[in-house]
Parts: structure tokens; sequence; C-alpha cells
């Protein structure tokens, strides 16, 4: 086999069989520029004829049914490969005693097959193959396909509806003090909807009752330069939470919804210090 990139030919430096056997995995490498890719060996699948909705026939194309699945797994948890091996053994059962599979069958296996794998892609998929032309249509697949998901999502509307019922505060604000907050909509970049702040002014500071706060996300892998991390454990925030510290601004007290908790002391100084960084004029 030539190499995908210059076109030269190639070695097997290994071979292993997956799928229980079913498929032999190879990793290749190209002898002129060194470039390494991997291939699959498989038993030809039998062809066999693919009956439409409209009862029209065609054959079974394996490419075009792979091309619409990697649209529904795109940024998701699943790979090529699990997509390949699912496709194997769907194959498998539907050449079984038959020359031809029905379209509503396919879509209706590779669905089933979604649903366990990621709900995520199982509902992109279910969207194109039902042709969910408003929101109404995901709740209703959730609910009756999903359930689990279903009990989740309504636990979550819940918590939010019990947020934004509680009343706005009258207790005076200090900072260092952690509030879920209603941030609204958001332009461009900023933070927006419901989230944890931390408060860095008081609310005595001026006459309006407008306060200094600084929206806290979720810890995801990456430090950048504006964050602080929350070293912390603090009930009522993830296990690791930064501070977006370029999202500083002014909003209303009414805007607070609930007490979280508080940071120490070392926080709220570093704090400080990174305040006067960002706004600190350049010498």
């Amino acid at each position: 086999m030539n190499c995908p990139k210059c076109k030269w030919s190639t070695k097997v430096i290994d071979s292993r069989e997956v799928e229980g056997g079913k498929e032999i995995r190879r990793r290749r490498e190209c002898e002129k520029c060194w470039h390494r890719f991997t291939t699959y060996e498989r038993p030809q699948i039998a062809r066999f004829v693919v009956i439409k909705s409209n009862w029209e026939k065609e054959l079974y194309d394996r490419e075009k049914l792979e091309s619409s699945i990697l649209k529904a797994i795109n940024k998701t948890s699943l790979d090529v490969e699990q997509i390949e091996n699912m496709l194997v053994e769907l194959e498998s059962e539907w050449v079984k005693n038959k020359k031809w599979v029905t379209s509503k069958r396919i879509w209706k296996d590779v669905l089933d097959k979604l649903e366990k794998m990621s709900e995520v892609a199982a509902i992109r998929y279910a969207s194109v193959y039902y042709g969910f032309d408003k929101k109404e249509c995901f709740l209703d697949y959730i609910f009756e396909k999903l359930y689990w998901l279903w009990e989740q999502f309504s636990q979550w509307i819940k918590e939010k509806i019990k947020l934004l019922k509680k009343p706005s505060f009258r207790r005076k604000i200090k900072p260092g003090e952690i509030y879920y907050a209603n941030l609204g909509y958001n332009v461009g970049w900023e933070i927006d909807k419901i989230r944890p702040v931390l408060v860095v002014s008081s609310s005595g500071f001026n006459k309006t009752d407008n306060i200094l706060v600084v929206p806290i996300k979720t810890y995801k892998d990456k430090m950048y330069r504006n964050y602080i991390l929350l070293d912390e454990k603090i009930e009522g925030l993830p296990n690791k939470s930064v501070l977006e510290m370029m999202q500083l601004r002014s909003i209303s007290k009414k805007r607070l919804l609930s007490y979280v908790g508080r940071v120490s002391k070392n926080i709220l100084e570093k704090v400080n210090e990174k305040i006067n960084e960002i706004i600190k004029k350049p010498s």
C-alpha cells in the first residue's frame, strides 16, 4: 500500500486483531517520508439492496452512512474507530438470511446503538431521521427515548426556577462573598445567564445599589493569564473553579439570587492584585 502523503511504498510495523477477530488493524510506515497511518483489513461484506421509504432500491453505501454518523458525533467523546466497529457489527446483522434491508431499519439500528454510546450524538442523528423542525420535537424525543436525561433536565429546571424565585438581597454585601447571580444575556464573549460570582466591592461603596463582581467558571485543564484558581473547597461550586478576571463588571444587587459562601483572605488579595495589574497604566 502506498503512502497517502508522498505515494511511496509502505511497510507494516504492527498488526493486531480487533472486534474479536473480525478485523485486523495494521499500523503502516512510509519508507520515504516516515509518515504513519492505520489501515483495517476485514472480510468483504456481501452486497445488499436498501429499500427506501418511497420503495426505490439502491445498493448499500457504507461511506454515505458513515459520513452522516460522523457529523452527528462531531465534538463528542466518540471517535471514528468506534463508529467503524459499530458498522461492522450492524452490517453482519443486516446481511443475515436476506439480500435486502429497509432504510428505516438501518436508521433505527444506528440510532439504538448511538443512544447507548452518546446521548448528544443520538439526539443529533434523530433530528435528521425524524425531521425535527422545532424545539418541542427535541423535548418529545428526549421524553420518549432518553427518559433518564429528561429526569435530569427536569431537576435542573426546578433548581433554576427556585433560584429565580428567591427575593433580591437586602443584607450588606461584603467583598469575598460568592453568590449566584442572573447576568442576563451576553454580547460578544461576555459570560451570561445564571452564574456564581465573587463580590469584590462592598454594597456601601457608593450611593447606588451596584457592586463589582467577577464571574466564576469551571476549570477545564487550561490556565490563562487572566484566571485565578479557586483551590479551596467551597460547597455549591464545582471541585475546581476559576475566576475570569477580564469579566470584572458592575451589576445591581437585584441580580443576586442566593448566597454560596466566601473565599479566603489569600484569594481576595490575589484578586485585588490582578485588578491593579489590569487597570495599571502602561509605563
